[in-house]
């Protein structure tokens, strides 16, 4: 795929790209988005990850397909792409922002919160271990740039904020990397990469804004 490598390069700086690799099983279980279950043995597929730098952002990311034990066989319980951010929190407290279409994580001990943006509490589940934790992350600027990134990407999303990284979830069966199109349809998709990663790095952007 040495095509794709070329043209990340010619969008991102740092690429590591690697067709058949995925980001690593502890890292799903870190973000603490999917309802894994103890009693369960988990299967994870995916590939098309890259590390890369954006914006002097720094992430890594791949496509991910989660399969749970059932009684004959596996079955698919989440499809998406997972990108993880390091960032400086402002608070160690874990805070999980999920799309109300999807059943995600219960998120452990964590209660329910609601925020002042009525619109955002229509979409979006919110949880932390209280309220003042929650908004120490949620400012306003980072709700308005959850509620815009959703809006873009079209497809259920999820965040969690753990451990100064944020995992952004997007639940879609389409892969981040297409291989069998011509020029310009290939072109087209290296734009839309650009495009999904530019909103979600604007969620990160915003949490620079909290002060």
């Amino acid at each position: 795929m040495a095509v794709v490598k070329s043209a990340l390069e010619g969008i991102f700086t740092n690429v590591d790209f690697r067709i058949h690799d995925k980001l690593d099983v502890s890292i799903i279980k870190e973000s603490a988005l999917f309802p894994l279950k103890e009693d369960k043995k988990i299967m994870l597929k995916g590939g098309n990850y890259l590390s890369a730098s954006y914006n002097n952002r720094h992430f890594e990311q791949s496509d991910i397909e989660i399969l749970e034990e059932g009684i004959e066989n596996f079955y698919s319980i989440f499809c998406g792409r997972l990108m993880v951010f390091n960032y400086d929190a402002i608070s160690n407290e874990p805070v999980f922002v999920s799309d109300k279409r999807v059943k995600f994580a219960q998120f452990g001990e964590s209660e329910a919160v609601q925020t002042e943006l009525g619109i955002f509490n229509q979409k979006f589940n919110a949880y932390a271990k209280d309220a003042v934790s929650a908004f120490r992350i949620l400012t306003p600027q980072v709700i308005e740039g959850i509620l815009l990134a959703a809006e873009n990407l079209k497809f259920p999303v999820a965040l969690s904020f753990i451990n100064n990284r944020m995992y952004f979830f997007i639940k879609s069966d389409e892969s981040f990397v297409m291989t069998a199109m011509d020029d310009t349809t290939f072109a087209d998709h290296l734009e839309k990469i650009k495009k999904e990663i530019q909103v979600k790095i604007d969620v990160v952007e915003r949490l620079y804004l909290r002060s």
